[in-house]
């Protein structure tokens, strides 16, 4: 695992520059403490840090082609790498190590830009050919590993994070409306935006083409919901098995100590049962807990960890946030609001103390259909078939019915949520998961901010969305494809990477396997969702794997007690900075609907957590920038 920068010049009057790319190089030396490099010539620059997991002895990059007319910039895994060798070597080419590196030399060379098309993995890299001045960006198809860019002064500027182009000088860093809005909707701000109206996140499945001066952008896969397989369960069962299996056994290739993040959960625990399946000595698994039995998941991880006996590590969380916070908040280089990044955060610091890479269960919900929202796809189906005069009526008549089973006040609460969450799901729920919806956004917002704003942002994107889905035939894939692009993408991953890389840890995702994932893609929704249960197949499957109490218990969110948090030990410094000596917030943010929140969240009158989280996320980063 790695991290990569570089400068690319757009026209006859730019070169790149030394000493800029080795500021940028310098600034993720934590993504790669054990090499470095710097490889420039008249047209481009790319720079490089190792963390050494594979042929630790000849993977220096940049690394050149033997008569030095290709150039690549790699960082991430290629799992297929040792097949792509053998096919390149049938085709003509001699390779001088074992690095996965070495085989994108010779690919592009031979396939050019299809190349990306070729590789299993997860990466972010740069190719240049020196005879074409053609320079080749692309990104995994799921997004694991992250890939900034810029234009600015006659150079294209990328980089593995975002804080790499903050080294560069004089560019206007002016923050985009339309991120801050999707921020408070999302809680984060998915590609391709940034925070910066100069800065794009490339797209996953993407690649970036450059010839010259002109720089073209397009996808090179996309996900395919169709055909749907007629195989029976049994037989899908032992076809998904090896497909795991396989994915696994890929991702456990490594010169350096390996273990596994454990949460307890059915993913983790699958992850960590085929893990022990192939090796003789015990998997080290890593668990993070809290003192909130309500939070705690390490009884569960403990079990998982005696049914296939690993060597088990706990850790507690009890974070000094107010010294922690601003640190792991920074890390992001732009607003991020999902408060599992805590504990994601002190789990990775911890592991990296005894491994360099791990295996975790992320992307399992994302493509087998793991989220409850999911069960509620048929009543969704009905409830949108309605004309609209009868579809309000509905959902009056459930809203009323269900009513009844709780005190009035909480029940109003809880269904108001349950019908945005889960009668309209594509429009409401994926869109706006319960942070700032539309209308508090609305009486958020300074009048001024919200007119800049006008109909884009959060807005925009949920009608982007929306018609992006519409070819699907299926509710529950239109689901299934706004999560994956969103929360999974804009999210979960970056969330892992971040917190990982900030720790020189390697994380690897078997679920994201391609072949796992174009696997899920075309399941049938019944062997998805069956009645109340999520990722049918996927427990199916597995059921004689893991331990019962495992299979059968409800999902649980790797979350934390943020309410509980910004009532108590966090509250002086939340009413400080947000309220009292505010550096940002308060320039789009209505400085009474502010304190309103933050009154009536300490004296326990509502809970505000998750919004106030978010502001207090988007102040602490920004007094970070400013530093």
């Amino acid at each position: 695992m790695c991290g990569i920068t570089g400068q690319i010049a757009l026209g006859q009057g730019s070169a790149p520059c030394r000493e800029s790319v080795e500021r940028m190089t310098q600034r993720i030396v934590h993504r790669g403490p054990d090499d470095s490099g710097i490889h420039i010539e008249e047209r481009i620059a790319f720079g490089f840090r190792r963390l050494s997991i594979i042929d630790i002895a000849h993977g220096h990059q940049p690394m050149s082609s033997v008569d030095g007319k290709i150039t690549v910039a790699f960082n991430g895994e290629i799992y297929n790498h040792a097949e792509l060798r053998a096919q390149l070597e049938a085709l003509g080419h001699t390779f001088q190590t074992r690095c996965d590196t070495e085989v994108l030399v010779h690919g592009y060379r031979q396939w050019g830009s299809d190349l990306p098309t070729h590789l299993s993995g997860m990466f972010a890299f740069a190719c240049w050919n020196k005879d074409t001045n053609t320079t080749l960006l692309a990104r995994d198809r799921m997004g694991k590993k992250p890939l900034f860019t810029m234009q600015h002064n006659g150079l294209f500027h990328f980089a593995s994070e975002l804080k790499c182009l903050l080294a560069i000088t004089n560019w206007d860093r002016s923050l985009d409306p339309e991120a801050i809005d999707i921020f408070l909707a999302q809680q984060f701000i998915p590609a391709p935006f940034t925070i910066y109206k100069a800065v794009k996140k490339l797209l996953p499945g993407h690649l970036i083409e450059i010839r010259g001066s002109d720089v073209s952008t397009r996808p090179y896969w996309e996900p395919s919901f169709a055909p749907k397989p007629t195989a029976d369960v049994e037989e899908l069962s032992d076809e998904l098995r090896s497909l795991c299996r396989s994915a696994v056994r890929r991702r456990l290739e490594s010169e350096v100590p390996l273990g596994a993040f454990l949460s307890g959960g059915v993913d983790s625990s699958i992850v960590v049962g085929l893990m022990a399946e192939f090796s003789s000595d015990p998997v080290q698994t890593f668990t993070i807990g809290f003192d909130e039995k309500e939070y705690d998941e390490r009884p569960f991880a403990r079990l998982v960890s005696e049914h296939f006996g690993t060597q088990h590590s706990e850790f507690i969380v009890r974070p000094s946030l107010k010294e922690d916070l601003s640190q792991i908040l920074g890390q992001y280089d732009e607003p991020y609001g999902d408060k599992s990044a805590v504990p994601t955060y002190y789990v990775s610091r911890e592991a990296s103390k005894e491994v360099t890479v791990v295996l975790t269960g992320d992307g399992a919900d994302d493509i087998f259909a793991g989220y409850g929202r999911y069960t509620t796809t048929r009543l969704a189906k009905f409830a949108s078939s309605l004309p609209a005069k009868s579809r309000r009526v509905f959902e009056g008549w459930l809203l009323a019915s269900m009513a009844n089973l709780r005190p009035i006040g909480v029940a109003r609460n809880r269904l108001n949520r349950f019908s945005r969450r889960h009668l309209f799901p594509l429009g409401r729920s994926i869109l706006t998961p319960g942070f700032f919806e539309t209308s508090a956004r609305a009486r958020l917002y300074r009048p001024e901010f919200a007119e800049s704003l006008g109909d884009r942002g959060m807005q925009a994107l949920a009608k982007e969305l929306h018609a992006q889905t519409l070819e699907l035939p299926q509710l529950l894939d239109r689901m299934l494809s706004v999560d994956m692009y969103q929360y999974l993408n804009g999210d979960l991953l970056p969330k892992v990477d971040i917190s990982s890389m900030a720790h020189s840890l390697e994380a690897r995702s078997p679920f994201l396997d391609k072949d796992v994932v174009d696997f899920a893609h075309h399941l049938p929704d019944h062997l998805r969702v069956s009645g109340d249960t999520t990722k049918f197949l996927l427990k199916h499957a597995f059921s004689d794997l893991l331990p019962k109490e495992i299979t059968h218990r409800r999902k649980k969110g790797f979350s934390v007690p943020v309410d509980r948090w910004l009532a108590g030990e966090l509250a002086p410094m939340m009413r400080e900075v947000l309220v009292e000596d505010p550096k940002y917030v308060q320039t789009f943010a209505r400085p009474e609907e502010i304190r309103r929140l933050v009154d009536q969240h300490i004296s326990g009158k509502r809970r505000h957590g998750g919004r106030l989280w978010l502001l207090l996320c988007f102040e602490l980063w920004y007094r970070q920038a400013l530093a």
